[in-house]
C-alpha cells in the first residue's frame, strides 16, 4: 500500500521502492492463508457531516458521483433543496436533522458503491444509529428508494419535534451512569453503549446539565454532542407513530450478508426485515460495544469506516482492546 498526496509523491515513491530503498509511504505483507481477508464496513452515524464533505470524490470519481447523483434524484421527493446544494452550499442546512440524516445516507452508500467497484466488498457490516440504515440497504434489508424514504422520513419526523433534548457524552461504565440517570425517570436514557468506558445519555436539557454538574464534582469527564434533539430515549416516543404507518409501507428482505444490529449488539435476525425493529431503533440505545465483540467473534482482517470522519474505528479499537488489535487492520476513505 502507498500513501501520497499528489501523483508526483506517489510516483517518487513507487520508484524507491521498486529500488529497494525504505520508504515510510510504501507498506507490504502477505496473507498467510492464501484466502482473501474477511472485511468489514462500518457505518459512521449522525455528528460525522460536514460542509463539502464528498467533494472531491464527486469531482474525480465517476461511481461516486453516480451513486450521489442517484440519490439525490429519489431524493427530491421527500427534501425541498437538491442534495448537492445541502453537501457544498455555505448557507446550508446540513446540520438540520431532516437534511443530516439522508445526506449521510446519500455519502455512505456512494463510498460503499465506489470501495466495491475497486474490488473491496464487505463479508460483514455494522453502522452506528443512522449508519445501520445504510448498512441495512447494501446487506439487502431494503432497496436504495425505500432506504432513503425511510431515513428521509425519520429526519423529518425528528426535526418536527420540540427541541428540548440534548446528549452527553460520558467517559464513564454503564453501570455508574445508570445509577445516575435512576432518580430522572423517563427525562433520560441511556442512548449509546459506545465502550467498556465510553456511555452517551440522552433526554431533557435540564435534566442532563444537572446530571453532567453532578458527575463532574464526582470527576467524570463529559462532552455534549452537537444534536438537536434528544435521540434514542423517550423523547423520540411522539413521532413513533406516524414512522410506523412509512416504515410499514417498505419492502424488506433478511440480509444478504452478516450484519450486526444495533438493538441486539449480535448479529441480526429476521426481525431486522420488520417495520417493528425500526421503530425499535429509534428508541433503543445503540449496543455498539457489544456489536463490536460480536464482530469479534467473527474474525474479520480488515475493518473499513464509511463516513465522512473517523469515528467508529477510534472507538472501535478500544472495545477491541482485549481481542489483539494487531490483529486488525483499520481503514477510513478520506
Amino acid at each position: 500500500m502507498a500513501i501520497a498526496q499528489s501523483r508526483i509523491e506517489l510516483q517518487t515513491s513507487l520508484k524507491a521502492f521498486a529500488a529497494g530503498k525504505d520508504t515510510a509511504t510504501v507498506t507490504t505483507g502477505c496473507l498467510s492463508t492464501g484466502k482473501s481477508p474477511q472485511i468489514a464496513f462500518l457505518f459512521t452515524g449522525q455528528g460525522s457531516q460536514y460542509l463539502g464533505m464528498g467533494k472531491e470524490l464527486y469531482e474525480t470519481q465517476p461511481t461516486f458521483r453516480q451513486a450521489l447523483d442517484r440519490c439525490g434524484d429519489i431524493l427530491t421527493s421527500y427534501l425541498d433543496r437538491p442534495l448537492q446544494e445541502i453537501i457544498c452550499s455555505h448557507k446550508s442546512p446540513i446540520h438540520q436533522t431532516k437534511y443530516t440524516q439522508p445526506v449521510i445516507f446519500a455519502l455512505e452508500y456512494a463510498l460503499a458503491q465506489l470501495w466495491q467497484l475497486w474490488g473491496i466488498k464487505p463479508n460483514l457490516v455494522m453502522g452506528h444509529s443512522v449508519g445501520e440504515y445504510v448498512a441495512a440497504c447494501v446487506a439487502g434489508v431494503f432497496s436504495l428508494e425505500d432506504g432513503l424514504k425511510l431515513i428521509a422520513e425519520r429526519g423529518r419526523l425528528m426535526q418536527s419535534l420540540p427541541q428540548n433534548g440534548s446528549m452527553l457524552s460520558l467517559l464513564a461504565e454503564p453501570e455508574r451512569v445508570l445509577a445516575a440517570i435512576k432518580p430522572y425517570g423517563q427525562d433520560v436514557a441511556i442512548a449509546a453503549y459506545n465502550g467498556v468506558k465510553s456511555t452517551v445519555i440522552s433526554g431533557k436539557i435540564e435534566s442532563i446539565q444537572d446530571i453532567a454538574t453532578k458527575l463532574e464534582l464526582q470527576g467524570v469527564k463529559n462532552q455534549y454532542l452537537q444534536v438537536s434533539h434528544g435521540f434514542h430515549s423517550p423523547l423520540m416516543q411522539p413521532m413513533l407513530a406516524d414512522f410506523a404507518r412509512i416504515a410499514r409501507e417498505i419492502v424488506y428482505s433478511p440480509p444478504q450478508i452478516d450484519l450486526i444490529s444495533n438493538v441486539t449488539g449480535e448479529l441480526a435476525t429476521a426481525d431486522i426485515a420488520t417495520a417493528e425493529y425500526w421503530c425499535n431503533h429509534i428508541v433503543q440505545p445503540v449496543k455498539f460495544a457489544q456489536g463490536m465483540a460480536t464482530l469479534g467473534q467473527q474474525k474479520p482482517k480488515i475493518l473499513l469506516e464509511i463516513g465522512a470522519k473517523p469515528i467508529l474505528l477510534g472507538m472501535g479499537r478500544l472495545c477491541l482492546w482485549n481481542r489483539e488489535t494487531d490483529n486488525y487492520v483499520f481503514l477510513l476513505e478520506r
